[in-house]
């Protein structure tokens, strides 16, 4: 009887020791998972810090545009005004003659 209860205990010491290193293993499997996922994260911040930097680029570009688009505009009207005058010379010039 003390014989079947060391060897009951010894298969249950052996089924344990047999999980532990299961468990082991599966602890390094999550850390290196954990260290990519680790990886990917910083790869993430990264991304997302140049994708904030992008879109200040970009405000700042249709900040421009607008003031582009702005003097083209004022251009444009004087150069309106500049052909309407000149129309106004030439149609004078024509009834002189």
């Amino acid at each position: 009887m003390f014989n079947e209860l060391l060897a009951e205990l010894e298969n249950k010491i052996s089924g344990l020791a047999q999980t532990l290193e299961e468990l082991k293993k599966e602890n390094i499997s999550l850390r290196e998972q954990l260290g990519g996922a680790d990886a990917l994260r910083g790869e993430y911040d990264a991304l997302k810090s140049e994708n904030e930097a992008l879109r200040g680029e970009r405000d700042e570009l249709a900040k421009q545009l607008s003031g582009v688009k702005a003097e083209a505009d004022g251009q444009r009207g004087k150069a309106d005004a500049a052909a309407g005058r000149i129309k106004e010379i030439i149609a004078k010039l024509d009834s002189a003659r």
